[in-house]
């Protein structure tokens, strides 16, 4: 008996990860992906939400916390209050490590983790807003 697994990615106009679909038949395993709008003080191109499908109605979300220099999330917090921190190859961009937060911790420890978008120095966000302009 064959199998087909397929999975699809759909992106939007800016060439942003918006879908994944699969590789299960139907939409019960869709992932989709949610940035900050244009009208917000941050860069519309950083992930905001991750939502994954856990029934017709229902999806379970993180959200990212915190950005390196280049726009990657440095933490996730997710659907049961807990943390994962990420750490980027800052010469490549590249996920070196991820690490869950255990025995209660509120958030990624690391100085450059855990702010929210309006504590990131603007002329930070400005140089990642010029690197990826330049993609």
């Amino acid at each position: 008996m064959p199998f087909n697994y397929v999975t699809a990615f759909s992106y939007d106009g800016k060439g942003r990860l918006i879908q994944i679909d699969g590789p299960l038949a139907g939409a019960d395993d869709i992932t989709t992906f949610d940035y900050f709008g244009a009208t917000s003080d941050f860069s519309a191109d950083f992930l905001k939400f991750i939502n994954r499908k856990k029934s017709p109605t229902q999806f379970l979300t993180q959200e990212a916390g915190g950005y390196d220099f280049w726009g990657n999330p440095t933490s996730l917090k997710e659907p049961d209050a807990t943390f994962t921190c990420l750490t980027f190859d800052a010469a490549r961009g590249y996920l070196k490590n991820s690490t869950e937060n255990m025995a209660g911790q509120t958030s990624c420890s690391s100085p450059e983790r855990g702010r929210s978008p309006d504590q990131v120095d603007p002329r930070f966000r400005a140089a990642a807003d010029a690197v990826h302009a330049a993609r």
